[in-house]
């Protein structure tokens, strides 16, 4: 028995479970171990595992407890409202982005017939294990050695923590590409999508290179954007080289996309938002959470208050340490 002999071997457990079926017959939502030896097993690893093995394409993990939850009982019939983002550490940049998103998605029923209101929304932090940078890099944490899935594990279940511990619902799924988590999310629900991302991701995913394995190139991928009705809400960022303030309004992108750009934001696909606290942006709108890391590791002074207080109490204790903030 892989589970119950003072270590979880989550994988050896996992992979007889399709029985030689495909995914095309078979998906696992959710797996929970409890009585008996199995009580050694942590649930929220097993879901981040059938993530990885790509016996899933999403976990899900309640605000507040943390615990697992199935897609079904989160999305379904649901508005969603999602923000993409690493969240190692979550910073107050990243809640000012999820809270002015929040109220200008959210509107007063006393004012709009047509209105999406907070009973009838789901707010979603969201983090993939699929994450390609523009230099070719692919950051992976899937790599068959148990001991490092293990480690491993444990910051993004650090990184779950911290986003249920402030009261969202935490999402870590295996796409890459955004057209492929909103088809995801439609199949569960008709309702409104919105995903949130910051003006600097918004300025990559307008980046060609990424769109090389689709025939149809950057406008396949747009296309099915629109399919699905979704909008892109873009927070504001600071100018490397000034301190002004760069707006989807404002935003340039590659020549060759621009007019694709330019499209997209008068139809309202993009939409700026508008509704942010400017003193946080100005003061820390430079900050990337590497940053922070660095400055933590370094126990330079002042990093408390580039994060939301439960963050900050997160690393400070051996949770940090785990989560590779600390020593």
């Amino acid at each position: 028995m892989p589970i119950g002999s003072g270590k979880a071997n989550y994988g050896s457990f996992l992979q007889p479970l399709m029985d030689d079926l495909s995914r095309a017959r078979i998906e696992i939502d959710l797996v929970e171990m409890s009585g008996g030896p199995m009580d050694i097993a942590d649930n929220r690893v097993m879901a981040l595992r059938l993530v990885e093995r790509q016996l899933a394409d999403a976990a899900f993990f309640a605000p507040g407890t943390g615990a697992p939850q199935i897609a079904m009982d989160v999305l379904r019939k649901r508005n969603v409202l999602l923000q993409r983002g690493s969240y190692h550490p979550l910073t107050r940049l990243n809640e000012d982005m999820v809270i002015s998103s929040a109220s200008q998605f959210f509107c007063d029923p006393t004012k709009s017939e047509q209105c999406v209101l907070r009973d009838d929304a789901v707010v979603l932090l969201e983090m993939t294990t699929s994450d390609l940078r523009e230099d070719g890099t692919k950051l992976d944490w899937t790599e068959s050695y148990e001991d490092f899935l293990v480690r491993t594990s444990q910051d993004f279940l650090g990184r779950v923590d911290t986003i249920t511990g402030m009261g969202y619902t935490a999402m870590v799924s295996s796409y890459f590409e955004y057209f492929r988590l909103a088809t995801f999310l439609r199949t569960f629900t008709r309702e409104a999508i919105v995903i949130v991302m910051g003006v600097p991701s918004l300025r990559e995913l307008f980046r060609e290179t990424y769109y090389t394995n689709l025939d149809g190139g950057i406008l396949e991928a747009f296309g099915r954007l629109l399919r699905f009705d979704l909008k892109i809400y873009a927070y504001p960022t600071m100018d490397p080289g000034s301190d002004s303030i760069v707006t989807a309004d404002t935003l340039k992108v590659d020549p060759e996309v621009q007019l694709l750009y330019d499209f997209l934001l008068q139809r309202g696909t993009i939409m700026p938002v508008t509704d942010f606290d400017a003193d946080i942006l100005h003061t820390f709108g430079r900050c990337r959470s590497q940053d922070i890391k660095d400055m933590v590791a370094s126990e330079a002074p002042n990093w408390e208050d580039m994060v939301p207080k439960p963050v900050a109490d997160m690393i400070k204790s051996d949770r940090g340490a785990m989560m590779g903030y600390k020593k």
